[in-house]
């Protein structure tokens, strides 16, 4: 039964990355993402459904339109494969391991998808939709107050005590979200404002903040503050191929932020254990 439900849940992640790829493409360019159907972009041309399926369709086409031949970016193809895979780790080392509960691991999931969308579009365009991160937030304190503790926030007393009580678990579930929106978003926005006092320039952008607002809501103000220092290390890795690419010196900071936010969720005990001894040395010493 876990090998069928990762297959289908595998499948799902490729149909979805065939969505986010839609995505990509129009939310930058303030175009519906349900209408119309896909077309290519050079000629038109309406691609058929059979030609729209993911993977299979971008390989049997050998990457190129049925009506004029141009040639897809093969970043079709590995977003939808990577959404696929993402998909199936979720589900696969933090549901079925039993480390979290199923509608953590669907949150989670959705976060992932949302932090691909964005990477992709910061990187084409340097920019973070507003669309994307407000519904994202408002989403995650929706989220906290419908079912308290699905970010393992201390339930345990849910359904066990007075009615009073269940109406102050879902107070705390929520304060616990908005912390974690505060402390996550505020310190990359602090970061922005004394990276421009000191450099006079703009070092980190406020997409960034709403991201990182949007995703601590979700991980808690201790993986954000993890996230704000593990991403440089992704972006020293890869901001120089893509200023050889680009020919810039502006570089995309979203895409290391996401890619930091998913290495945090999948070593959450490791990198928690770090936060918590720096604590306790804190209180030690203080």
């Amino acid at each position: 039964m876990e090998i069928i439900i990762l297959a289908w849940a595998t499948l799902f992640g490729i149909v979805i990355g065939s969505f986010l790829n839609v995505c990509i493409y129009r939310i930058p360019k303030g175009l519906s993402i349900l209408f119309p159907g896909s077309v290519c972009t050079k000629c038109n041309s309406k691609i058929s459904w059979y030609d729209n399926i993911p993977i299979l369709g971008y390989l049997i086409l050998r990457g190129r339109c049925r009506n004029c031949k141009e040639k897809f970016s093969v970043r079709y193809i590995f977003i939808e494969f990577f959404t696929g895979l993402i998909t199936f780790l979720f589900l696969y080392y933090l549901f079925f391991s039993g480390s979290k509960p199923l509608e953590t691991v669907i949150v989670y999931i959705l976060l992932t998808y949302i932090l691909i969308v964005i990477t992709f579009i910061d990187f084409d365009y340097l920019i973070v939709p507003n669309s994307l991160t407000y519904s994202g937030m408002i989403f995650v304190l929706v989220i906290s107050v419908l079912i308290p503790g699905i970010f393992e926030y201390n339930n345990n007393q849910l359904g066990t005590q007075y009615v009073s009580i269940y109406y102050v678990t879902r107070w705390h579930s929520l304060f616990n979200c908005l912390i974690g929106i505060i402390v996550s978003g505020g310190i990359v926005f602090a970061t922005a404002i004394i990276g421009r006092c000191i450099l006079k320039k703009d070092v980190m952008g406020i997409g960034d903040v709403k991201l990182m607002c949007m995703s601590g809501g979700i991980i808690g103000w201790k993986l954000g503050i993890i996230v704000f220092f593990i991403a440089p290390f992704f972006g020293i890795l890869m901001a120089i191929p893509v200023m050889l690419k680009k020919n810039t010196r502006m570089i995309p900071y979203a895409p290391f932020l996401s890619i930091a936010i998913i290495v945090s969720i999948f070593f959450e005990d490791y990198f928690l254990g770090i936060v918590d001894s720096y604590i306790e040395m804190f209180r030690y010493l203080f």
